[in-house]
């Protein structure tokens, strides 16, 4: 019984390597294939990282990231609109003493200059944002339709290589109209309050109250204006992304020949020619006040 048990142990025993072996085996198999699905991730963590050879693009697809973008900024822009086109119709009694005679108005002359301010910023404010609304809602469309590469290094290039117009005006439409709606915001302060009535009381604090309405927004204007000069990235500062602007919708009426565009640039040049004829006519009425 005791030589049986025994030879049968030790069978046993001798058998524990190669199951023990087996085992590692099929662990290496599973471990190996493991890595091989997590051999594209790690090379992208690489990349990131900084690890990977100089030189190397990762691709990816940025549809996803397109319709985000020209879907979330449609948001704010919005609240902007509403904003802006609540304020255009505002300050009706006191518009209305913008007509009247020098005598019958009881608005100072800079009263009437800010008030005609007010009233261009809000204008502006409501156009440009409701450009970006609608940029915003065809160039969505746009994306949804596809037939386009999706792949790029970074959304930033992908965007401006295959939706460069709509990429380019949304953002200047946006950044434009929030600095048109803080121009208006100072300009109502101003009116609202009656800062800027002359008083003849030398203790009066309305006149510090205005320079404190107007520096104070004077500094938010500056350090977003600083900033997003700062990252614009293809432009060195609003004013040169204006300029591209300007020439992209040019191409679009003269070169490309749309009709409709071309309508549009002529129409703004009109408005243009009226708005200086106003400005000229204010400044001549300034001087001869003077005299």
């Amino acid at each position: 019984m005791m030589p049986g048990f025994v030879s049968g142990s030790i069978s046993s025993m001798a058998s524990l390597p190669s199951t023990a072996s087996t085992r590692l085996s099929l662990s290496a198999v599973d471990l190996g294939a493991k890595l091989s699905t997590l051999a594209p991730t790690l090379s992208l963590a690489l990349v990131i990282r900084g690890g990977a050879a100089a030189g190397d693009a990762v691709m990816k697809n940025y549809y996803g990231d397109a319709l985000g973008y020209f879907g979330g900024l449609r948001v704010p822009a919005t609240f902007l609109a509403g904003s802006s086109l609540a304020a255009i119709f505002t300050l009706k009694h006191k518009a209305s003493n913008l007509a009247s005679n020098k005598e019958e108005s009881d608005l100072s002359r800079i009263e009437k200059r800010v008030l005609k301010f007010y009233h261009l910023m809000s204008v502006s404010a409501f156009a440009l944002s409701l450009n970006t609304i609608a940029t915003c809602t065809i160039a969505y469309t746009a994306v949804i339709h596809g037939r386009f590469d999706p792949f790029a290094e970074t959304a930033y290039l992908f965007m401006k290589r295959e939706f460069l117009y709509e990429f380019t005006m949304v953002r200047w439409s946006f950044l434009s109209s929030v600095f048109c709606f803080l121009g208006m915001l100072a300009s109502r302060l101003l009116i609202e309050f009656e800062l800027l009535k002359p008083t003849g009381d030398v203790k009066s604090s309305r006149p510090d109250v205005a320079m404190l309405v107007v520096f104070s927004i004077g500094a938010l204007v500056t350090s977003l204006l600083s900033y997003v000069n700062q990252n614009l990235w293809c432009w060195e500062s609003l004013i040169g992304m204006s300029i591209t602007v300007g020439k992209m919708v040019l191409k679009r009426a003269f070169i490309e020949r749309r009709p409709l565009q071309i309508v549009s640039v002529l129409c703004m040049i009109v408005s243009t020619y009226y708005l200086g004829k106003l400005i000229i006519c204010d400044v001549k009425d300034g001087i001869e006040g003077k005299l």
